[in-house]
């Protein structure tokens, strides 16, 4: 899923092949994953409440 575009990603949801919260938890894994004091520092702010946010846009 990190190597689609937006636009594969956008298909991939409106076609249930992906939810939009897994997408979100698998967008908000990856950042833990990378971000931090010797991460790669370019996320200022997480948006804990992403995932709540998310199930708002279920289609």
């Amino acid at each position: 899923m990190f190597t689609m575009t937006v636009m594969e990603l956008s298909r991939a949801i409106r076609d249930k092949r992906i939810g939009v919260k897994e997408l979100t938890r698998a967008y908000i894994e990856r950042i833990k994953k990378f971000e931090g004091l010797d991460g790669l520092n370019t996320v200022s702010e997480l948006n804990y409440n992403a995932i709540v946010q998310a199930k708002k846009w279920i289609p």
